[in-house]
């Protein structure tokens, strides 16, 4: 078609790569807020490490497909669909994150938060070691979690037998 002016507008072509550099570009500030994360946490620096691990967790849940759709609209300028292919290394990143938020929740012995937190993973990848081994550890330091918690660590256990013996 064209446009107003009697030319051609732009083509689904063009119009994909724009949103998948403008999603390249988003993944790489996720990223980068993580490995800032990963420096803070090292250096003991817990809440600059929470700031940075949250900073990732926003850009890569406005990424991510809400309720099955194709993507969402985004909370940052220039997000608009995230291309399909995308979203698996979009979730691996958004799960890392949110394990890295776990991690820093357990330190300060928030579990009502790790459990939040795990179980944000955990129903998108019910196998998820970090999640499984990190709600492991709560429901053996606070025994007045929900049951769940122990179910999280039979499976976990289930998960590392099935894997030992499969190598």
């Amino acid at each position: 078609f064209l446009n107003y002016y009697g030319m051609a507008g732009p083509s689904l072509a063009d119009d994909a790569a724009e949103k998948a550099a403008v999603t390249l570009e988003n993944l790489k500030k996720a990223s980068d807020f993580k490995e800032s994360g990963n420096a803070f946490y090292k250096d003991k620096e817990l809440g600059k490490a929470m700031r940075c691990y949250h900073n990732g967790h926003l850009i890569t849940r406005a990424m991510l497909p809400m309720s099955g759709s194709e993507g969402q609209a985004g909370m940052f300028a220039g997000m608009e669909k995230t291309p399909s292919k995308m979203i698996p290394e979009i979730k691996a990143l958004h799960h890392a994150l949110l394990n890295n938020i776990s991690a820093i929740h357990f330190n300060h012995g928030k579990h009502d938060r790790v459990i939040k937190y795990t179980s944000d993973v955990l129903k998108d990848d019910p196998r998820n070691k970090s999640a499984l081994q990190r709600r492991g550890k709560v429901s053996t330091v606070d025994c007045a979690l929900p049951t769940t918690c122990v179910d999280h660590v039979f499976v976990l256990s289930s998960t590392l037998i099935t894997t030992k013996k499969l190598n």
